[in-house]
């Protein structure tokens, strides 16, 4: 179920916004329906 208002972004959305916002070592793992993103800035 989608919140009204929400985005969803994919993993490949999300590093680059992460990158374009300055961080680095962009890593994400992925398991089953969930994600996990954690860099550096």
């Amino acid at each position: 179920q989608i919140i009204g208002g929400m985005t969803i972004y994919k993993d490949i959305e999300l590093k680059a916004y992460l990158e374009q916002a300055g961080f680095h070592e962009v890593q994400i793992r992925k398991k089953k329906k969930w994600l996990c993103v954690t860099a550096r800035k």
